[in-house]
């Protein structure tokens, strides 16, 4: 979101890298 700031954790999958853990601070 715009002016927010999301701070989340690269894992790599089988399909490729994906957003894991997302925290929104």
């Amino acid at each position: 979101a715009e002016g927010q700031r999301v701070e989340f954790e690269i894992t790599n999958g089988a399909k490729g890298p994906s957003a894991a853990n997302v925290i929104a601070l």
